[in-house]
């Protein structure tokens, strides 16, 4: 299987487990705290948000993809991999971790609309480039209710999403990124999708 990994910043990992630190440890002693019947309206409202946002959280996405999404924070590489099959490739985007392949999302040749590379919002907001460029893949859903939605909220395009491929960086190595996403695609069988 043709397949590329995309290096992930090393900011993220470092602040996944910064945040990580932080919850379980608080949570931790807001638990002990209840116990011991000490600040007990600041531990349980602590308890109650920290639990609201998990399930709600896991009720948007379903168990799987939330424990993926949890994954994926402490992994270095986002990968990228075309599957065998001949008939209907299909590009799987997911991450490595410890050695170990986890899929994401997977996402049929015709529905790759197209790849690009743009500014993100502290340059948009600055007026100056602040090294924040990243690229994208823009992919046809298929989720009925959600392109209902996009269509109500007119949104620029309906039935589709993007998914950013790996970190924000400057003009110029965002641009070898997409460079090599454009070329890896085209190796494995899609269609030119490069959007000027």
């Amino acid at each position: 299987m043709p397949e590329l990994m995309v290096k992930k910043g090393r900011g993220e990992l470092v602040a996944a487990v910064f945040l990580t630190v932080v919850i379980v440890t608080s949570l931790r002693l807001a638990i002990k705290n209840l116990i011991d019947h000490v600040a007990v309206l600041p531990s349980a409202i602590w308890i109650v948000l920290v639990l609201s946002v998990t399930l709600s959280n896991l009720r948007a996405s379903g168990i799987g993809k939330f424990h993926l999404t949890i994954l994926s924070t402490f992994s270095r590489y986002q990968l990228l991999r075309v599957s065998a099959h001949p008939l209907q490739p299909t590009l799987e985007i997911g991450f490595t971790l410890f050695g170990l392949p986890f899929i994401e999302l997977r996402i049929a040749r015709d529905d790759v609309v197209c790849v690009y590379w743009h500014s993100g919002q502290a340059t948009e907001m600055s007026g100056r480039d602040a090294n924040d460029w990243s690229v994208f893949l823009r992919y046809r859903h298929h989720d009925a209710q959600k392109e209902m939605k996009e269509r109500e909220r007119r949104r620029k395009w309906p039935g589709q999403s993007l998914i950013v491929i790996g970190p924000a960086r400057s003009k110029g190595i965002t641009e070898a990124l997409g460079n090599r996403v454009l070329d890896f695609l085209s190796a494995s069988g899609f269609p030119p999708v490069n959007e000027s």
